[in-house]
């Protein structure tokens, strides 16, 4: 979701750009702790590396 957003933007309804080409991996990773330790359970242990191997998929 983070990186390749949600929805479409030509429909209406919910939308979320991804960030796939805006940020780089450390700064996706940074985000994804904190909105999964301010909204989740659980803080997440996403690293830059992780983000990369995703970016690859």
């Amino acid at each position: 979701m983070i990186l390749d957003g949600i929805g479409m933007p030509q429909h209406r309804g919910s939308y979320i750009s991804g960030f796939r080409t805006a940020c780089p991996d450390a700064e996706i990773a940074g985000v994804t702790h904190y909105v999964t330790a301010r909204f989740g359970a659980k803080p997440s242990h996403v690293t830059a590396a992780d983000v990369k191997g995703l970016r690859a998929q």
